[in-house]
């Protein structure tokens, strides 16, 4: 990833301001940090119990698919919604830890 963001020209964590509209909204269920409307388009067919533990019920609930061309104008939109997804964790950090994973095809 460092190679990716040193060709494009970029450095993180990313400048990114958005408005509290932007940020995604959040909810907690069963001490799970969820996004709600993954949470709520997913909440009539899984349970935490179909998975071996909460992170990976988090994990199952909370990814996401975002397009990459592999052009860099991409990798800045995939960038800034996590940036924008950290954000939107941080009042939760005083007691929790999180880590927001990008995956890139080669």
């Amino acid at each position: 990833m460092s190679a990716l963001l040193q060709r494009a020209g970029l450095r993180w964590p990313l400048l990114v301001r958005a408005n509290s509209g932007q940020l995604p909204t959040l909810e907690i269920f069963d001490d799970c940090v969820l996004l709600k409307n993954h949470w709520e388009a997913n909440k009539q067919h899984v349970k935490i119990t179909d998975l071996p533990d909460k992170t990976g019920f988090e994990c199952f609930i909370n990814h996401v698919h975002l397009p990459f061309a592999g052009m860099n104008e991409s990798l800045v939109s995939c960038l800034e919604y996590a940036a924008t997804l950290q954000e939107a964790l941080m009042p939760l950090t005083r007691d929790r830890q999180f880590r927001v994973i990008v995956a890139l095809p080669e």
